[in-house]
This record gives C-alpha cells, sequence and structure tokens, in this order.
C-alpha cells in the first residue's frame, strides 16, 4: 500500500496530484493547516460555517 500525505484545503486544491493518484491508484491522505484569516473571506465558507453554528476554520 502506498499513500502520498499532503496538504488540502479548499485554498490549496492540489487537483492535479490527486488526478495523478487516481491514474497509478494509489491513495492521497491530507490534512489541513489553519490558514489563517484567508479562510474567514471565503464567502462560500463562511455561509456554510454559519449554517452548521460553526467556525469558517472547522
Amino acid at each position: 500500500m502506498f499513500a502520498h500525505q499532503t496538504e488540502m484545503h479548499p485554498l490549496l486544491q492540489q487537483q492535479l496530484l490527486l488526478e495523478h493518484a487516481q491514474r497509478h491508484d494509489y491513495w492521497v491522505v491530507t490534512y489541513r493547516l489553519i490558514v489563517g484569516g484567508d479562510v474567514m473571506m471565503v464567502p462560500t465558507l463562511v455561509d456554510i460555517s454559519e449554517k452548521y453554528d460553526a467556525t469558517p476554520t472547522r
């Protein structure tokens, strides 16, 4: 079993890496760092967080 661990979140989506993993049949394991104030400025994430009574960084 092989997996590639990488940072991934709405502001860093890693689409090329995902496509490569699919072509070569390996897993991508992701994590996200708190991206600071940047995520607080993404309207979709703010809307979702308000709907579920959470913060955009969650």
